[in-house]
């Protein structure tokens, strides 16, 4: 999530990405920044639907 100011306020960005059930498992058991570090060495395309698991 990302949080840009503005006169009188601020947004914030947020954005989903589909994740597979072992994914999900994943961050349960090593967390949200274990499974991102994942994301990032597989340089996943976060659009793709179709996209492979990378846990």
């Amino acid at each position: 999530m990302n949080t840009v100011p503005f006169p009188g306020g601020h947004a914030r960005f947020l954005w989903t990405l589909p994740v597979t059930t072992a994914e999900i498992e994943f961050r349960r058991r090593h967390g949200h920044e274990a499974l991102e570090q994942l994301f990032d060495g597989a340089e996943i395309i976060p659009t793709d639907p179709f996209r492979a698991s990378v846990a």
